[in-house]
């Protein structure tokens, strides 16, 4: 498992505004369906971007924390335009959340050692719903290599080259997650399964050294993105506004908040951590699956 640094502000904060928050009054379809949102990314903006995307996503396969090598992509390449960045990371981290699943629909024995090339191409084709020649073409994967027959259905649910049987290769779970899941919840199994591969909330944390929750509201709905208080943690702001820019917003420019879940704040406080400490959060992150 590669588990995401929280932590990495340039990467996690990329990811986290490229990938749109979901409205909770949401079409029941994404509910079922994780990968419905996929289908909706700018995915031609990875034109001619095959080789660094491969090249992170070799890292990422390799232990390396999706975000950090995202962040690094993307410091190598400060010309891309916002298609091209969207595209970037999703794809870094498409592959990285669903990497057990593509292996599988690829009909691999397993994602580690896999061709980076064959995962891209398997989450734009099967997952993304990107045509077959697109997909060889945007992941520059060759014409005589693994994945070239056609899936009999796209989605999560759905079949790549290999059928899907079990739980964990469907959602690309841990093989103790998903025994633990089907053993504790049955029939709910699938549904929660589901709903875990979905993407939280935007949760962002007022840095108190410049200034206040209420304060970085303020500055954030000058530049058109809407926030709300979160429920329990003091000092965060849940970002309410769909696909926000907040990269580009004078607050992040002026370093008053940090990506950060409403739990992971809470744990901060609740350990009674004081500045100059360190809190390891060993719980569940979206970027922490198999």
């Amino acid at each position: 498992m590669a588990e995401g640094d929280k932590h990495g502000a340039a990467g996690r904060s990329r990811a986290l505004e490229d990938a749109a928050q979901d409205d909770p009054a949401q079409d029941d379809r994404v509910q079922e369906d994780p990968a419905l949102r996929l289908r909706e990314m700018p995915w031609e903006e990875l034109e001619g971007l095959a080789g660094p995307v491969c090249t992170a996503l070799g890292k990422v396969l390799a232990g390396e924390p999706a975000d950090r090598a995202l962040d690094k992509l993307l410091r190598a390449h400060k010309g891309l335009r916002s298609g091209q960045r969207t595209a970037v990371a999703e794809a870094v981290f498409g592959v990285a959340l669903w990497r057990r699943r593509l292996a599988a629909g690829a009909g691999l024995p397993a994602w580690e050692n896999a061709d980076p090339r064959t995962l891209l191409h398997g989450l734009l084709r099967d997952l993304a719903g990107v045509p077959e020649g697109r997909a060889r073409a945007l992941s520059a994967l060759p014409t005589d290599a693994l994945s070239s027959v056609p899936t009999k259905a796209s989605g999560a649910t759905g079949a790549g080259r290999a059928e899907l049987s079990w739980l964990a290769d469907r959602y690309s779970l841990p093989d103790w997650l998903a025994e633990t899941i089907e053993a504790e919840l049955g029939a709910e199994a699938e549904a929660f399964a589901a709903s875990i591969c979905l993407p939280g909330p935007v949760c962002l944390r007022a840095n108190l050294l410049r200034g206040t929750r209420d304060g970085l509201a303020e500055s954030l709905a000058r530049d058109g993105i809407e926030t709300r208080p979160c429920a329990h943690a003091p000092h965060a702001v849940l970002v309410v506004s769909a696909r926000p820019n907040l990269l580009g917003s004078a607050a992040h420019a002026r370093g008053l908040f940090e990506a950060q879940d409403e739990g992971s704040q809470l744990l901060g406080a609740l350990v009674g951590a004081r500045p100059g400490d360190t809190v390891l959060d060993a719980s569940h992150s979206h970027f922490a699956r198999e």
